[in-house]
């Protein structure tokens, strides 16, 4: 895993929670907000990324995507 800060272009709702989807490792995470406008221009760790650290941005542009699909 490489150590740039990736941009994320959606946001998805799963539940209650707003989740988006690592760009580093693929995995999903929750990220806090109360609402879309909280979570975009916003910086995450991913820590749970290959045992690393993965940083991201959301986009002060991303899209709502709508929910994840159960699996």
């Amino acid at each position: 895993m490489d150590s740039e800060i990736k941009i994320v272009n959606a946001i998805y709702k799963d539940g209650g929670d707003y989740m988006i989807e690592c760009p580093h490792c693929g995995e999903w995470m929750i990220v806090e907000g109360d609402d879309t406008e909280e979570i975009r221009g916003e910086q995450y760790v991913h820590t749970d990324c290959d045992d690393a650290r993965g940083w991201l941005e959301v986009a002060d542009t991303a899209r709502y995507a709508g929910r994840v699909a159960a699996e």
